[in-house]
């Protein structure tokens, strides 16, 4: 697992959040 993949998944949580 890398940053990379936990940034995606920051971003999706944050595209539903918005």
């Amino acid at each position: 697992m890398g940053g990379g993949a936990l940034l995606k998944v920051v971003a999706q949580h944050f595209d539903v959040l918005a």
